[in-house]
């Protein structure tokens, strides 16, 4: 566990996410695991929007298909 914690706040979430999938809800996996997603699909979420506003809407699109149920994502694809 120190170790993924320790990816975790290395920045590493990519690989702290992997490992703490593999506790299988072991201790506060699960809250790492749902930190993680919501930071993810953050960073994908305002990708598209720099993507739209630098007028690269199949690129916005294609970043908005990937997280359809955040935020207003799907909005935004109905929109374009």
């Amino acid at each position: 566990m120190i170790m993924r914690v320790a990816l975790w706040e290395n920045g590493d979430y990519d690989g702290a996410a992997n490992e703490f999938m593999t506790l299988d809800g072991y201790m506060d996996s699960e809250e790492y695991i749902k930190e993680y997603r919501n930071w993810k699909n953050e960073n994908i979420y305002n990708g598209g929007l720099l993507y739209m506003q630098e007028g690269s809407y199949e690129l916005a699109l294609d970043a908005f298909q990937q997280i359809r149920d955040y935020k207003d994502a799907s909005d935004k694809i109905a929109g374009m």
